[in-house]
């Protein structure tokens, strides 16, 4: 764990070095990093998702907080909920003699694995103050079948 630390006192602001210890505390005891709520194992800022359960629908709450609906990338299966964001800005300041130029990349990345099958077809998304809505109708459930062994 010291060469660990080391790596965190090493980077100029600290930030760096943890997440990669992090990340890698994560990457070997998985049964951790599944409720890890900030990055996923590849980097990616992990969305912070709600489940909610009605009678009909399965219902997802998607924070996604000053993204617009346009960078949003949403595949639904029968039993799978995948959310990708991918969004660039860029901020200009011309003045005479002096120019700057920023950009900033940021991608949230979210797969779960939904409780029951529903019916991906009928999946109906709305997006409001940073947050995505999706409604998924539950599909009938299959039974079990019994096999007999011989």
């Amino acid at each position: 764990m010291a060469g660990k630390l080391d790596k965190i006192k090493r980077d100029q602001y600290g930030l760096g070095g943890l997440f990669d210890v992090l990340s890698e505390i994560s990457s070997e005891l998985p049964e951790l990093s599944e409720g890890w709520p900030f990055f996923d194992s590849d980097g990616k800022r992990r969305a912070l998702v709600d489940l909610k359960e009605t009678d009909k629908d399965l219902i997802a709450y998607i924070e996604l907080p000053g993204v617009d609906k346009e960078d949003v990338h949403l595949d639904i299966t029968e039993d799978t909920l995948e959310a990708i964001v991918k969004r660039k800005s860029e901020t200009k300041d011309e003045r005479s003699f002096y120019l700057r130029q920023e950009r900033s990349y940021s991608e949230f990345y979210r797969l779960v694995r939904l409780p029951y099958r529903i019916k991906a077809e009928e999946a109906k998304a709305t997006y409001k103050d940073g947050v995505l809505e999706v409604v998924m109708p539950k599909a009938e459930q299959r039974a079990a079948k019994k096999i007999e062994i011989e």
